[in-house]
C-alpha cells in the first residue's frame, strides 16, 4: 500500500483484520523487492515471520476498509506487487463458458477437439505501468468495441521460476481486433491498464493446493449484475508449476513477475465492457478484485 506521502509500505494482515507495518520494522517497501532480496521461497517466508515477530500495526487501517474504499485517512491500496513482466497462459482449462459474437461455439474452438495437454500458448501481457491495482480504474481501448474480461490464477514468481506467492489477475482483452487477425494479439492484450492484480499477494502455504480454487466473476453495469460466472481450477489441464516450466524455458524472466495461469472463463459479447461498469473477481483465499472500467479517448 501507499501513504498519503506516495510512500510505499509493506504490509501483512493480521488475524484482526489489521495490517501490520513490515516496512516500519524494517523490512522492504514493497513485495517485489522482498521477493528480489530473497534467495528463495523458503528465505522469503522466513523473513516474513520474523519482520512479522516485531511488526506494529497501523491504527487507521484495517483491511475490509482499505478494500471496500481503496484508501483509508492515510492510506490507499496499491500494486500488491510492481511486476517487471507479466505473461499469460491461454487454453489451460478443460472447458471455457463463452460464446462467441453470433452466441454459437466458445471462443476458444479447436478443429480437431481439445489439444492434449502439452506446450500451452504463451503471451506477454504487461509490465506494472500498466497494471492497475483493486479499485483503480481498468480500461478499454478507444478503438475496440467488444473488450471483455478475463479472470485468472496469477502466480508471483521468484528467482527461477519458483512460484512464492498468488494474487488474482484481471486480462483485459480486444476481442474485435484479436478477431481481424491473429497478428493484433499483442494490441488486444497490451494498453494502458489492460491488467489488473490484487488486492493481496498470497503465500503458496496460505493457498494450499492452487488446483483446489473456486473462480467467480461478476461484470456490473449501474449496479446491476450483467455477467455472473463461476469456475474451478481443477480443470486447469497442467499445474501451476508445469506451466511456470514452460513459460522459463529459454526465457529470462526476473524475479517478482507474474504468470497469469490462463482464463477460466470468457463472458459473451453481449457482456462487452462499457464505461462505468465494474468488474468484480473472486478466488477463494485471496480474496475479490474489484476494478471501475473507463474507455480510453482516442488521439
Amino acid at each position: 500500500m501507499t501513504t498519503g506521502e506516495e510512500t510505499s509500505v509493506l504490509g501483512r494482515i493480521n488475524e484482526d483484520g489489521h495490517i501490520a507495518d513490515l516496512t516500519a520494522a524494517g523490512g522492504p517497501a514493497t513485495v517485489h523487492e522482498l521477493i528480489v532480496q530473497s534467495r528463495s521461497l523458503e528465505d522469503m517466508l522466513f523473513r516474513l515471520q520474523a519482520l512479522a515477530s516485531s511488526a506494529k500495526a497501523i491504527n487507521d487501517v484495517a483491511y475490509d476498509t482499505l478494500i471496500e474504499q481503496g484508501f483509508s485517512e492515510h492510506h490507499r491500496i496499491s500494486l500488491p506487487t510492481q511486476p517487471s513482466e507479466v505473461w499469460g497462459f491461454d487454453g489451460t482449462y478443460e472447458t471455457i463458458e463463452a460464446v462467441n459474437e453470433t452466441g454459437g461455439p466458445a471462443l476458444h474452438t479447436f478443429p480437431d477437439g481439445p489439444p492434449e495437454p502439452g506446450r500451452p500458448t504463451i503471451f506477454f501481457k504487461a509490465t506494472a505501468s500498466r497494471c492497475a491495482a483493486a479499485r483503480e480504474a481498468i480500461s478499454i481501448r478507444s478503438d475496440s468495441t467488444t473488450t471483455l474480461p478475463l479472470p485468472h490464477l496469477a502466480a508471483v514468481l521468484g528467482h527461477g521460476g519458483e512460484i512464492v506467492g498468488y494474487t488474482i489477475a484481471c486480462d483485459l482483452t480486444a476481442r474485435d481486433l484479436e478477431r481481424q487477425n491473429p497478428l493484433f494479439q499483442p494490441q488486444a492484450k497490451v494498453f494502458i491498464a489492460s491488467c489488473a492484480l490484487g488486492p493481496v499477494v498470497i503465500t503458496p502455504d496460505e493457498i494450499g493446493d492452487p488446483r483446489k480454487l473456486k473462480i467467480s466473476m461478476q461484470i456490473l453495469r449501474k449496479r446491476k449484475i450483467l455477467f455472473d460466472g463461476s469456475e474451478h481450477t481443477a480443470r486447469l489441464r497442467l499445474t501451476t508449476q508445469e506451466l511456470t516450466k514452460f513459460l522459463m524455458r529459454d526465457n529470462l524472466i526476473p524475479p517478482g513477475s507474474v504468470a497469469l495461469t490462463g482464463p477460466a472463463m470468457a463472458p459473451p459479447d453481449a457482456a462487452a465492457l462499457q464505461h462505468g461498469d465494474e468488474v468484480q473477481i473472486t478466488i477463494d483465499t485471496i480474496g475479490t478484485l474489484s476494478n471501475p472500467v473507463q474507455k480510453l479517448l482516442s488521439d
